[in-house]
């Protein structure tokens, strides 16, 4: 009997190393398929997506990654900022989701977690058609969950560009810390070239912090409301794009039963006469 155990527990150890090994050795920044540039001059319309996947499960805890997979391929985005992804965990099936996502839709990625147990990862990705340059996390001051900022520079025929995938608390008191880190990277680190603010806010609208956020990123006020989420029987936003030196096209969000949220998704065009040069005002 004592051997037994003694078998299951040293077999229990070699599939805790196995799992760590890869997730250890295997590339943060997964390899993309090959990209047809543009040709120069033409004007190239991108788009953007920033989707909860809440760790690839709907509302009512039924597994679903493939039915997200298949809502981005038909989206066909050029970058995606994924919030809540699993790596590892038990209740995903010891699944490396942000893998999935990059094999399933031949995009580069990089992925930081906010919370480690062990082998088990939780945090956020961000998706690209496009190679990755540098990326790097900023984590935020947070009372209970830990949030951070996942950031990746990105290469495209119309000039570098920055990415974020960002989820913030539900608590009001830490929101202007949150946006006033938000507003730090945009000062510091995105500094000479476009940048794409994108995430879960847990914010609504109407959010006095969030309106002076927008203004100071894209130099305008937003007043169309596009439902992200559902809460008791009512379809509100609390996820957001929004970009300094670009032009923005048509947004709208994919109602679905996929996860808690729905994906959101821009379209815009990169405006290279519009740097990110001077960063942000110092408003908060």
């Amino acid at each position: 009997m004592n051997i037994l155990k003694k078998q299951r527990r040293l077999l229990r150890y070699l599939i805790i190393m196995a799992i760590f090994s890869l997730m250890v050795f295997y590339p943060t920044h997964e390899v993309g398929k090959e990209y047809v540039w543009a040709e120069q001059g033409s004007d190239v319309e991108y788009k953007a997506i920033t989707y909860n996947i809440h760790h690839g499960k709907t509302k009512n805890g039924e597994a679903s990654i493939q039915q997200m997979v298949s809502l981005l391929k038909k989206e066909e985005a050029d970058f995606i900022a994924l919030q809540e992804v699993d790596r590892y965990s038990i209740r995903s099936g010891l699944n490396d989701q942000i893998n999935i996502f990059a094999n399933e839709l031949e995009m580069y990625y990089v992925f930081e977690p906010n919370i480690n147990i062990g082998v088990l990862q939780y945090g956020n990705g961000i998706l690209s058609k496009y190679p990755i340059l540098e990326s790097g996390k900023i984590t935020l001051p947070s009372s209970k969950e830990p949030r951070s900022i996942l950031w990746a520079k990105v290469m495209t025929e119309k000039g570098n560009i920055y990415l974020t995938s960002i989820h913030l608390g539900l608590a009001q008191n830490e929101r202007i810390n949150y946006f006033k880190a938000i507003e730090k990277f945009m000062n510091e680190i995105a500094t000479d070239h476009p940048v794409l603010i994108m995430g879960d806010f847990n914010t609504l609208p109407t959010n006095d912090a969030l309106a002076h956020l927008q203004f100071r990123v894209t130099e305008k006020l937003y007043k169309r409301e596009i439902p992200t989420y559902q809460h008791q029987e009512k379809e509100i936003q609390i996820d957001y794009i929004m970009g300094k030196g670009i032009r923005e096209g048509f947004s709208y969000s994919i109602p679905n039963k996929a996860s808690d949220h729905y994906p959101l998704v821009m379209k815009f065009k990169i405006d290279q006469n519009i740097k990110n040069k001077s960063g942000l005002p110092n408003l908060f």
